[in-house]
């Protein structure tokens, strides 16, 4: 099942990757659909779901993953080359199948969607933490025309999981294929991880670390597992001399 998932990926990859889609034609470019991944720091577990949960809703709506970097939400955020900041990039970085806003924005005005194919980028949110207000069960999102999604507040893995009692079938048919039938098991494969494989990888500096760390023991006897929030740098700090002595 997780290898079914990993060929679904490849093949979403190649349509709907960013490295295919900046290479479109510009009407066909325009035409396209995106959705929206935002961390904002404030735990990398949580963070994580948000990005992940949208390219899995790519997946399910066959649009193109944009990554948020700081400063996206607002309307007027155009982002310099070269000074984007990623959540979490001084220890993670993100596929080149991944869009930034300040790209889209720029092959936006490129190819003249609004004056030439009458296509506004504009982002419709829905936000997964106000029940009554989110639309996770009751529309038919594959009909949004909305040029990019935003399924806000998914800061952990239920949130994908919704889309099977969706009342659409081809919500509930999307999201079947994608996570695994509910009644059966051994269908479902491991969804996030093959995400996380595929669109997001350490750092080098992080990589050795834990190489250093494990000092060739592939099982390691302690593991210490440090909450990265606002305030990591703190935790880092006060936890390093801990880390020392206890070597």
């Amino acid at each position: 099942s997780s290898l079914q998932v990993r060929r679904m990926i490849q093949n979403y990859i190649a349509e709907h990757g960013a490295e295919h889609v900046r290479t479109l034609p510009a009407e066909q470019f325009c035409r396209r659909g995106f959705v929206y991944g935002r961390a904002t720091e404030d735990g990398f577990g949580n963070d994580m779901y948000k990005i992940l949960t949208a390219a899995g809703l790519g997946i399910m709506l066959n649009r193109s993953l944009i990554i948020g970097e700081h400063g996206s939400t607002n309307p007027a955020y155009v982002g310099l080359t070269g000074h984007i900041r990623l959540p979490f990039g001084d220890y993670i970085k993100y596929s080149n199948q991944t869009f930034t806003v300040s790209e889209i924005k720029l092959l936006w005005v490129k190819h003249d969607c609004v004056k030439t194919f009458n296509r506004p980028l504009v982002i419709r949110v829905d936000d997964f933490q106000k029940p009554t207000r989110t639309r996770v069960l009751c529309e038919d999102w594959t009909k949004w025309k909305d040029s990019i999604i935003w399924f806000k507040g998914t800061t952990d893995s239920t949130a994908l999981q919704f889309f099977l009692k969706n009342r659409h079938p081809i919500m509930q048919s999307s999201a079947t294929l994608l996570l695994g039938d509910p009644s059966q098991p051994n269908s479902r494969g491991n969804l996030f991880g093959e995400l996380f494989r595929t669109f997001i990888s350490p750092m080098p500096v992080v990589e050795d670390a834990v190489k250093w760390a494990l000092r060739g023991v592939s099982k390691p006897d302690v593991s210490l597992h440090l909450r990265m929030l606002n305030n990591r740098f703190t935790v880092f700090r006060l936890c390093t001399p801990l880390l020392h002595e206890a070597s």
